[in-house]
């Protein structure tokens, strides 16, 4: 098992082409690329730039393995085994102070997991990094990052 420095400077590398410096009301960011394997121990992913949150929605999506349980009525997600997967993410300020991101949802048939959270905007919010834990073992496909108002469609 890593200890969360081992694993926070490995995953550290993977940023390197992952986090823009402005999400703002752009398009979503690439956080981690490839497999990041979470757990009970936190895992931090640091940014080489802020993570811009003006809001008024700040969401995180985790990209899932195949032959996962999926509840999408109940937002739930189960292993093979039929254990209920429980992850939690944590936005990392700049004095360290975290901002859980409490709502969750599954996105396109259960390939991906969204955490988000309603926020007031502000232009000058960012995050330095998140810290991700599951309950039990799983490996993400990635991670990606954006914060913004989404935006209508005019019919």
């Amino acid at each position: 098992m890593q200890s969360g420095f081992l694993r926070a400077t490995a995953v550290a590398a993977m940023l390197a082409s992952g986090v823009a410096s402005a999400c703002g009301y752009g398009g979503p960011r690439e956080v981690a690329s490839g497999p990041v394997t979470l757990g009970p121990e936190p895992t931090i992913l640091i940014a080489p730039a802020p993570l811009a949150a003006a809001g008024p929605r700040i969401e995180l999506t985790l990209g899932l393995p195949s032959g996962l349980g999926c509840d999408i009525i109940r937002r739930e997600i189960r292993a093979a085994d039929g254990r209920l997967i429980t992850v939690r993410a944590a936005l990392i300020a700049s004095d360290g102070r975290r901002q859980e991101l409490r709502g969750q949802g599954l996105v396109g048939l259960c390939r991906e997991l969204l955490l988000e959270e309603l926020v007031a905007v502000d232009p000058a919010r960012n995050f330095r990094g998140v810290e991700l834990t599951s309950d039990v073992p799983l490996e993400v496909a990635g991670v990606r990052w954006w914060s913004g108002e989404h935006r209508k469609l005019g019919i």
